[in-house]
């Protein structure tokens, strides 16, 4: 699967513009500012439904054009077909339409896999336990072929959970007719939790070899690497399906009037945590910065690996502005990981030495300068692959 081509309407600070995509290589050079990681979001937002930034949907209109509506779209080969999607958005609303019909996006993400390499997600093991949930969700969307429908199902009914809650503590529902509809939702609210909890766990467990791999390569060690799944300070990864319930269950019982009291849901996994070990201690406290950053690559590497194995084909990459991010070592190590794998890979850089990309095969080169997106010709080429897999 690959794109052929994007295509631009009034989105950020690109108007009206199409450039032709290279199937393997395409690298989006400019200083900061100029729209580099506009694109690389463009591709993810057409994927995912989602931005990896903050930002609303008044934000993704160029607000210079006067005009309230913004497009973006692509045309794609996929599995001998070729496909065409497109993303409208227009005030508060988005609409993703996979060859001219309207299509959700859980149902989008099994078709085209991305994975996002970001300044943001290489920091998200000293970030909030937030960013590292947002960590293994992203995985478990590529994982699963129902784990968008899991997540979207436990955030439905967390929000209806939470509105019953506000609800009661502004006095807008009586005790009785509260304490009824409460434990009518928690019976599927605690399946849809159960349900989550256990995919995270299940996708961590089974990239666990490839991940610990990664990291033994990348840092040159026989260390070890584990990622452990935390509920209320106790470590249930190992532990039994029916262990599990029961201790989900016991939690939910402790903080039952603690959560109606605070007019909010403290039970579930939108208040779990994810911890990254690294020769058995926490990286948080325990890590530089550098074998951080290194222990997330690993991590998204042996995503892409995973996938691969699992389903024949390998997701798109996403690299916005990271190679800056990582010293010599892990650089050349993330570019000859990429050089052996046929995914289609956007990279985006400030300055770039284009020798550290130098593949055997082809790659695009464009400048973006204020939105503007010119094919730099020069620079650009075309080769044919060899070389050993590295994982």
């Amino acid at each position: 699967m690959y794109f052929r081509n994007l295509k631009f309407y009034n989105y950020r600070n690109i108007e009206n513009t199409e450039i032709q995509l290279s199937s393997v290589l395409n690298v989006f050079i400019g200083k900061n500012a100029q729209g580099k990681t506009n694109i690389l979001e463009a591709i993810y937002l057409l994927l995912s439904g989602k931005t990896f930034r903050p930002s609303k949907n008044i934000h993704i209109i160029n607000k210079d054009a006067h005009i309230d509506f913004a497009a973006i779209g692509a045309d794609l080969y996929e599995s001998n077909v070729n496909r065409k999607i497109e993303l409208q958005i227009k005030n508060n609303t988005k609409q993703l339409l996979l060859d001219n019909k309207r299509i959700s996006t859980s149902k989008l993400q099994k078709h085209f896999p991305v994975i996002l390499f970001s300044p943001e997600s290489l920091s998200s093991i000293k970030a909030g336990p937030d960013e590292r949930r947002t960590l293994i969700d992203d995985w478990i969307i590529l994982f699963h072929k129902s784990g968008s429908e899991v997540l979207a199902e436990y955030s439905k009914a967390l929000k209806t959970r939470n509105k019953l809650l506000r609800d009661y503590k502004s006095e807008k529902i009586f005790l009785d007719e509260f304490e009824k509809i409460f434990d009518s939702l928690n019976l599927s609210f605690y399946q849809a939790a159960y349900n989550l909890t256990t995919l995270r766990i299940k996708a961590i467990l089974e990239i666990h070899k490839l991940f610990n791999k990664a990291m033994q390569r990348i840092s040159n060690s026989k260390l070890d690497s584990e990622i452990r799944y935390i509920v209320s300070d106790k470590d249930v990864t190992d532990i039994s399906e029916e262990e599990l319930k029961k201790w989900l269950k016991e939690r939910a019982n402790d903080l039952r009037f603690a959560e109606i009291s605070s007019g909010s849901s403290l039970f579930g996994p939108h208040k779990h945590d994810i911890v990254i070990r690294y020769d058995g201690n926490d990286s948080r406290y325990f890590c530089s910065q550098g074998q951080q950053r290194a222990l997330i690559l690993s991590f998204k590497i042996a995503q892409i690996v995973y996938y691969n194995a699992r389903y024949g084909v390998f997701p798109l990459l996403l690299l916005d502005d990271v190679l800056s991010e990582l010293d010599e070592e892990k650089r050349s190590f993330l570019v000859a990981f990429l050089r052996e794998n046929s995914a289609q890979t956007f990279i985006s850089s400030t300055e770039l030495d284009l020798k550290v990309l130098e593949r055997e095969h082809e790659m695009k080169v464009f400048n973006v300068v204020a939105g503007d997106i010119q094919l730099d010709e020069t620079a650009s080429q075309t080769k044919h692959r060899n070389g050993e897999q590295l994982l």
